[in-house]
């Protein structure tokens, strides 16, 4: 009966070291689980608003150059009117000598 018990009791204690060994690995990797979850949660939304920011500014700084752009050619434009003549005489505006 001696042995009985205290094979019971061996067992018992050598189960809850197991277990606890057990219960510690898991915890241990639930909480690596968890961080590694809440980085890519958080890395998409640091990402969504960096881009959503840079491509806010690089749009305002294309439209601002396409603007410049746009009027240095308007100016140039208006000051550029036709002061060479042309080298063919147009034909529409000609007068038409009738032929008899």
């Amino acid at each position: 009966m001696k042995k009985l018990i205290l094979v019971f009791c061996l067992t018992m204690g050598i189960g809850g070291i197991a277990q606890a060994q057990i219960l510690g690995k898991l915890k241990e990797k639930t909480k690596a689980a968890a961080e590694g979850s809440v980085d890519r949660s958080t890395d998409k939304v640091v990402d969504k608003a960096v881009n959503k920011t840079a491509d806010n500014v690089t749009d305002k700084a294309i439209n601002k150059v396409s603007e410049k752009l746009n009027g240095l050619f308007k100016k140039k434009n208006k000051k550029r009117r036709d002061t060479v003549a042309p080298a063919i005489p147009d034909t529409s505006k000609a007068a038409i000598k009738p032929g008899n």
